[in-house]
């Protein structure tokens, strides 16, 4: 019989333990619904995804991981000139070698890709979710929407993070699970966020990225311990950053907005087809706006309204 995995707060932990499980047989990181055994190769990366995960639950010992991910270095010759760093995952390398300074975003972006095509029990869309206790806003966006920017503002403002890639949505029950890793951000939105949330533990900027100057910033601890406890959907809100505009919400109807977030599904085709429905019975207690903001703290206050009226109706 196997023993069961033991896991203690990565924080807690000897650094010097966990950088040498991520440079051997990998270090085990309890998600939330899924285990992630991650290994790296270079230490600095290695220490900054220690700093980054330290909320999270992780054990250095082998055991039993639903994903198994790794970014190391590129082969000699050609790495010995340029340094690179590979993403594998399972064996696969989906990805083109990126410069070795890219090595932390893109183990974060690696992870994206495995769960979206890994993580066949749930529903995936792709889309931020930020919750007031049990009750949670789907915010799905295309690149320059201000999705992450919207998120991370509104954790910042106490909201619990269940993630900003990710809603990962049972098809059954329709209950949202928490995934909280760091959240992503880029080019200016650094730096505002960094304003907002000066408590808040940064990666330092990676230049010149396929997305610009990326850092990640690490999720609450609170929103960590709590991402054993799922959320149902309040409502559905598209978010679209637009400069000197004033703030404005208009409802979308029910068909229009099955449609709109299908876009953003990501693992359709690996969903058995009787949760083909899954989408249309969420939006049955669900309702679904478009959000236009400039200010934040107008979007925050907004979507604070929506959930305390929403929490209010089903009490």
């Amino acid at each position: 019989m196997n023993t069961p995995t033991q896991f203690e707060k990565l924080g807690n932990s000897a650094a010097e333990r966990s950088i040498g499980a991520l440079f051997g047989r990998g270090l085990i990181i309890d998600l939330g619904p899924l285990l992630a055994r991650v290994r790296l190769s270079n230490r600095q990366v290695a220490q900054q995804f220690v700093n980054l995960y330290q909320a999270f639950p992780a054990s250095t010992v082998e055991g039993f991981a639903h994903l198994d991910v790794k970014v190391g270095c590129r082969a000699w010759p050609a790495g010995l000139f340029k340094p690179q760093a590979r993403f594998i995952s399972e064996g696969r390398e989906p990805f083109v070698p990126l410069p070795e300074a890219h090595a932390l975003p893109l183990i974060e972006w690696g992870l994206n890709w495995t769960i979206a095509t890994q993580a066949p029990n749930f529903l995936v869309i792709h889309a931020a979710v930020v919750a007031l206790n049990d009750r949670a806003i789907i915010l799905p966006g295309n690149p320059g929407a201000g999705k992450s920017t919207l998120c991370a503002a509104l954790v910042a403002h106490g909201w619990r993070l269940l993630s900003d890639e990710f809603a990962l949505i049972h098809p059954v029950t329709l209950r949202i699970h928490p995934i909280p890793r760091p959240i992503s951000l880029k080019n200016a939105s650094i730096d505002i966020i960094g304003a907002r949330w000066p408590e808040a533990w940064h990666s330092p900027p990676v230049l010149d990225t396929s997305k610009g100057t990326v850092s990640l910033f690490r999720p609450p601890e609170d929103s960590v311990q709590s991402m054993k406890a799922t959320a149902s959907a309040s409502c559905v809100v598209f978010p679209r950053y637009a400069a000197d505009t004033s703030l404005s919400i208009e409802r979308i109807p029910r068909a229009r907005a099955l449609a709109r977030l299908a876009e953003h599904v990501v693992n359709f085709t690996e969903l058995p087809r009787k949760h083909f429905g899954v989408l249309d019975r969420l939006f049955l207690t669900c309702q679904a706006s478009d959000l236009a903001y400039s200010d934040l703290d107008e979007a925050i206050h907004q979507l604070d309204t929506i959930v305390q009226a929403d929490r209010q109706q089903h009490a």
